[in-house]
């Protein structure tokens, strides 16, 4: 099964935030993984994570409440973010 991701941006008066969202499989909880990033790396930000480049290794999971989410391991560090996007090719 694949697994399907969104990028939500949401901003604030401290800065931007981009969550990741699970669109494919329906889970309990779509919202796993948050990060901060300046506002220049937003647009890069949404579509690495739309590109699936920034997750890896992605399994649904069930918490100790029986609610289903996704786990995943992030390929993008906010305090280098921009780095880390150029090294993906965004």
């Amino acid at each position: 099964m694949e697994i399907v991701f969104r990028a939500k941006v949401s901003h604030s008066e401290f800065g931007d935030t981009v969550s990741i969202e699970t669109v494919s499989p329906v889970v309990d909880r779509p919202v796993t993984y948050s990060i901060s990033v300046a506002p220049k790396l937003v647009r890069r930000m949404v579509k690495a994570i739309e590109a699936g480049a920034i997750t890896k290794n992605p399994v649904v999971k069930t918490d100790g409440n029986g609610k289903t989410y996704v786990k995943f391991e992030v390929t993008v560090r906010g305090r280098c973010a921009n780095a880390d996007l150029k090294s993906l090719g965004f």
